[in-house]
């Protein structure tokens, strides 16, 4: 447990100028939102960026290629998209606080291609 002294002083060593007094309640409250307000801009800092190749049937042509992109690519998230239609491989990184597989997936599949799978890519160390 802390003192509100050992709070107050602890907020000017921090150059944060306290103009009023605040009641025991009130310093709580700014405190937890403190608190709260600092882990969710840790939150949206941290971001998780997965890769994934899917493999896809029907693409044929550019096209093909442009549609995907246009599609994917308005996803938030989203951070590239590589098509290969002579593969039937799309290799995209997204960050998995904004997007999910299946919301990438049933964006391609909107597009009337076919989604058989996925894989992840092995990590490249050289």
């Amino acid at each position: 447990m802390f003192s509100i002294d050992k709070v107050i002083n602890h907020l000017k060593e921090k150059e944060i100028n306290v103009k009023k007094v605040l009641s025991r309640s009130e310093l709580m409250k700014w405190l937890i939102g403190s608190v709260q307000n600092e882990n969710n801009q840790l939150e949206k800092r941290r971001t998780v960026m997965n890769q994934v190749i899917l493999n896809v049937q029907g693409m044929t042509c550019e096209h093909c290629i442009n549609l995907i992109e246009g599609k994917i690519g308005k996803l938030d998230g989203i951070e590239s998209i590589y098509v290969l239609p002579n593969e039937g491989k799309i290799n995209i990184t997204f960050d998995l606080h904004e997007v999910d597989l299946k919301d990438i997936t049933d964006s391609i599949e909107d597009q009337c291609f076919n989604v058989e799978g996925w894989e992840i890519p092995k990590p490249n160390f050289s």
